[in-house]
């Protein structure tokens, strides 16, 4: 992503980035859920869509200019030369990642060493499990703090429990799970989070992954209430 003249300011910006390689393993639904988690939070916050699909980005377009603002970015994943340049005024950029990441190596890596921090999704299915355990260790090949996050999972479910355990083996898990709801579907048709729904289920989950990536990413958010 190349911006130029007054999107240019000298100030530190946070790149979360979200990756993995397995398909429909909710990589869209975390990055959008977190951008409207952090603008909430009075972060400054924008997204990059990287994935030639387009969902973070027609979810943008769907949403309500009143809502707290989240400046939105498109570059396909193909056209990736260089890292995230800062963007003036904001202070974190969320970037949504492709599946077919192997296509892209060079840009892949690109997207993976500029990150300040890399979240990595998986389901609780054996083929989620293995998948993303291969796609962190290629992550943390690059040196960069990274995490795992069991999402879209069945609570209490001893899957998720075995789960837990395998990752935690290869990388820091998340310590809160994403559930499987249908209100990330029913906000998303809004162009909105769950956190902006008045009757969610889940927001209390998302708001603690969203603390749990501000502080690995050093930005100062509200205490949870």
């Amino acid at each position: 992503m190349c911006l130029t003249g007054e999107t240019f300011k000298a100030r530190p910006m946070k790149t979360l980035l979200i990756y993995s390689p397995k398909g429909g393993s909710g990589k869209s639904t975390l990055a959008r859920n977190l951008a409207v988690a952090a603008a909430l939070d009075g972060v400054a916050v924008a997204t990059l869509d990287t994935d030639p699909q387009k969902s973070l980005s027609e979810w943008w377009d769907r949403r309500d200019a009143a809502r707290p603002a989240i400046q939105h970015f498109v570059v396909p994943i193909a056209e990736i030369t260089g890292p995230p340049e800062p963007i003036g005024g904001v202070d974190l950029l969320i970037i949504d990642t492709p599946t077919a990441v192997e296509v892209f190596p060079q840009a892949m890596k690109t997207l993976l060493l500029a990150a300040d921090m890399i979240l990595v999704p998986a389901k609780a299915t054996i083929d989620d499990v293995t998948s993303t355990e291969r796609a962190m260790r290629f992550a943390r090949g690059f040196g960069r703090p990274a995490a795992f996050v069991l999402n879209q999972v069945k609570p209490r479910v001893l899957e998720v429990r075995d789960a837990r355990r395998r990752l935690a083996g290869v990388a820091e898990v998340c310590p809160v799970d994403i559930p499987d709801l249908t209100e990330f579907f029913r906000s998303a048709a809004h162009g909105l989070g769950v956190l902006e729904l008045s009757d969610s289920r889940s927001a209390p989950d998302v708001a603690a992954l969203w603390r749990f990536a501000a502080s690995r990413l050093g930005l100062a958010v509200a205490e949870a209430a």
